[in-house]
């Protein structure tokens, strides 16, 4: 977060001095805060800097003892009236330094009133416009310097009279995409988006009438070629040729913009996903019991065969909810997946049938992959889940056949968009899906990541698709960006990190072992999924000892009898899992532990913690069996 967003989230409250104290460490400007009886009661580093007073000789004393000079008291207590009938305006005033130098400075005064309406206290935000004044100056005194001075900054500077540009500086022309000699003459309505030309007329008519300065606003400009992009943009009465004349100042501010939507937009799916992630966490310990129910009854061979069916459905539904739980966890970044090196050509090569095959005969289907392209730290099968999903929507979005392209190229450190806020130090692999199918409007656009979001509802589509893809690409530290227009196509690029290194083989499988008579001590705050894990491990012929929560579970680890496994939910309702672990440990150091969850990965877990076995919910009774007889096996 920046300091312009913790002032805003700060002044959100109702203010007090001690909130202004706090947003004054973070404005680029000096704030003075005096009391109604005009004793200084904060300044920030900015004003101390400024007037060369410390913060200590300034608190107490009023501005009249230190850098408000007599000549100024007039206009000072006129702009104190001004403010108190709540005529909120900027005023240039003449400060003083502590070395006695006067300097020019734009005051912007605010009273703060009492619950009663009576004033409390003034804050002022304060400006030293020294340079710019000097700079002003320089104009005046001679075209010749002001046209050296514009041409350094990279501000676009621009003089027009009476609505006709007189005068540009390079940054104007750069930002127009026009030479001097296109934009002189010209209106400069011509280089204002419709939409905000009473804006800008208004602004104009304002110094015309007698205003020296016209602060910043946000407005559209034209291009030369006709594009647009948002600027931030001031005016000033200025004399140019010997005439009265406007000048304006503007810098483009797209970027900065893109940068603030996709922050905004990143951690609103942050937030959507967080949710999903509780959704499915809740949804698989109904599933551990839905599952292992069916599978009990199952168990009964004297089972009528029509009921036996109908189980078998259940069971197939619940193993359908469980995927959609991993979606949503997926989307949320909360299911994890052993991240390896990747191929991106081989990974290419071997689902290239099943791409072909999926998008059909009428669509024309074109794959270009760099053969130097790097391998990137995915998961397995991750990018194949990926590209499954998005050609899937590329397809769906092709009714009547079309064209669909897959490309990856490197994107070396430095050369990804900045906007796109990602390490400037990461070395990624651009992977591009091109269609020229219906394409997305714009609200389309900023709803196809969440989760449930579909416009193919009637054709069975979950809406889980791309959210799933945003989900996998995020957790590896990638970005998803998608471009697209309605008739237009869509394009998604996928930014993927380059692996550091090859992928280790995999490790051989733990051995497993026949049912025994250990004792294992299973602690889960829910009671249908703690009876179905007791039913489960009696059934194997374990002795199971079951706990609750953490008071319960360190009853039995306090009383001395036998225990051969810690079998423990992460997420417990008076305590955690890992706090379990911890008591257990410190009482028997050498006792094998083993956590389940709804969650794949909880982001609290210290690496001591996330080493250990994790059993995955929604389990059946067999998969929590072959669990446990490995763990056992491997202690």
């Amino acid at each position: 977060m920046g300091d312009r967003d913790t002032a805003s989230e700060l002044l959100s409250k109702p203010l007090s001095v001690e909130m202004l104290a706090q947003v004054g460490q973070v404005l680029p400007d000096g704030l003075s805060v005096i009391d109604t009886n005009g004793v200084q009661l904060v300044v920030n580093d900015v004003f101390c800097e400024m007037t060369g007073f410390s913060r200590d000789a300034m608190m107490g004393k009023t501005p009249g003892e230190l850098y408000w000079p007599p000549e100024e008291l007039d206009t000072i207590r006129a702009a104190f009236e001004a403010t108190l009938a709540e005529r909120f305006d900027h005023f240039r005033l003449t400060f003083c330094r502590a070395n006695g130098e006067r300097f020019p400075v734009i005051v912007s005064p605010n009273v703060v009133r009492d619950a009663s309406g009576e004033p409390a206290f003034y804050f002022a935000i304060v400006k030293d416009i020294t340079e710019i004044e000097r700079a002003h100056e320089a104009v005046r005194d001679s075209e010749a310097r002001y046209r050296t001075l514009a041409d350094s900054t990279p501000y676009g500077l621009a003089v027009h009279i009476g609505g006709i540009v007189q005068y540009v500086n390079h940054a104007a022309t750069e930002l127009l995409g026009a030479s001097a000699a296109e934009l002189v003459g010209r209106p400069l309505s011509r280089f204002v988006h419709p939409d905000d030309l009473e804006l800008v007329a208004a602004r104009v008519r304002a110094l015309s009438d007698g205003a020296t300065s016209a602060p910043w606003a946000r407005e559209r400009f034209r291009r030369f070629d006709g594009t647009y992009f948002y600027a931030d943009v001031a005016g000033r009465s200025v004399r140019f040729r010997e005439q009265p004349a406007v000048q304006v100042a503007f810098r483009d501010v797209t970027e900065e913009l893109e940068r603030e939507r996709l922050a905004s937009e990143t951690n609103r799916l942050e937030a959507i996903g967080q949710l999903a992630g509780g959704v499915a966490h809740d949804f698989n310990n109904l599933l551990t019991v839905v599952m292992a129910a069916c599978s009990f009854a199952l168990d009964h061979e004297a089972l009528p065969s029509e009921l036996r069916g109908d189980l078998q459905s259940a069971t197939e539904a619940a193993r359908h909810g469980s995927a959609l739980t991993r979606q949503l966890l997926a989307f949320s970044r909360q299911e994890p997946a052993e991240v390896t090196a990747v191929s991106v050509p081989e990974e290419l090569d071997r689902i290239a049938a099943v791409l072909e095959r999926m998008v059909g005969e009428d669509v024309v289907f074109e794959r270009s992959v760099d053969p130097d392209c790097w391998p990137i730290r995915a998961g397995s099968n991750q990018l194949e889940q990926v590209l499954l999903n998005v050609v899937a929507n590329a397809r769906a979005a092709m009714p009547n056949g079309g064209h669909l392209r897959v490309e990856a190229t490197n994107a070396p450190a430095g050369t990804v968009e900045s906007e796109l806020l990602l390490p400037a130090t990461q070395d990624f692999v651009r992977i591009v899906i091109d269609d020229d199918g219906v394409g997305m409007d714009a609200k389309t656009r900023a709803q196809i990541f969440e989760p449930f979001f579909t416009t193919r509802r009637a054709e069975g589509g979950t809406g889980l698709g791309l959210a799933t893809v945003y989900g996998i690409v995020v957790s590896v530290g990638g970005t998803v960006k998608v471009e697209s227009e309605p008739g237009q196509g869509t394009r998604v690029t996928l930014l993927w990190p380059r692996a550091a290194r090859e992928a280790k083989s995999s490790s051989n499988p733990a051995p497993t072992r026949g049912p025994g008579t250990e004792t294992i001590l299973v602690v889960e705050d829910q009671a249908p999924v703690r009876r179905i894990a007791v039913r489960s491990l009696e059934r194997d012929g374990y002795t199971v000892l079951e706990a609750e929560g953490y008071t319960d579970a360190l009853v039995h680890l306090e009383a001395g009898g036998d225990i051969d496994l810690l079998l423990t939910d992460i997420v417990l309702r008076d305590r955690t899992g890992p706090a379990i672990v911890d008591a257990a440990l410190a009482l028997r150091p050498a006792l094998p532990v083993m956590f389940m969850s709804g969650y794949a990965n909880v982001p609290s877990l210290t690496p001591e913690h996330a080493a250990r076995p994790l059993l995955q919910k929604p389990f059946t009774p067999a998969a929590l069996s072959a669990a446990v007889r490995a763990v056992l096996a491997e202690e």
